[in-house]
Formats: C-alpha cells, structure tokens, sequence
C-alpha cells in the first residue's frame, strides 16, 4: 500500500470517526488525537504511515474505545 493510498485511509477513518462523534484534532507535534465521545478516552496516532501496520493498528486501537469501523 503506498503513502497516498494510506493517506486516503486515514481520511476515511477520520470521518468515519467524527461521523461517531469522536474529535480528532492535530497535536503541535504533528500527531492526532482521537477523543471517543465519552470524553475520557484519548488515541494518539502518528503523523506519517510509513510503518505498514499503522493504519491496522490505529483501528485496533480505536475499537478498544468504541469505535465501529466497517471494512
């Protein structure tokens, strides 16, 4: 999977998201944090998809908080 294709997943997970009522907001440092809508769960995700599980192990992670991510 390229970068621009990781990109554009990373697009889809964030709205799909927001769309859930999670914030998503963009660090100083160049990282997300996804806020769930309990207010009480914070998921951090890196800036840059050169790792090739990133995008997997975002979702991951989301789910643990709530998240619903179709596929």
């Amino acid at each position: 999977m390229s970068i621009a294709e990781k990109n554009r997943e990373f697009q889809l997970i964030k709205a799909a998201a927001e769309a859930q009522s999670w914030t998503v907001e963009r660090t100083g440092r160049g990282h997300f944090q996804f806020r769930s809508p309990n207010g009480k769960d914070i998921v951090t995700a890196g800036g840059n998809y050169k790792d090739p599980h990133a995008i997997k192990n975002l979702v991951a992670r989301l789910r643990r908080h709530g998240f619903r991510h179709k596929k």
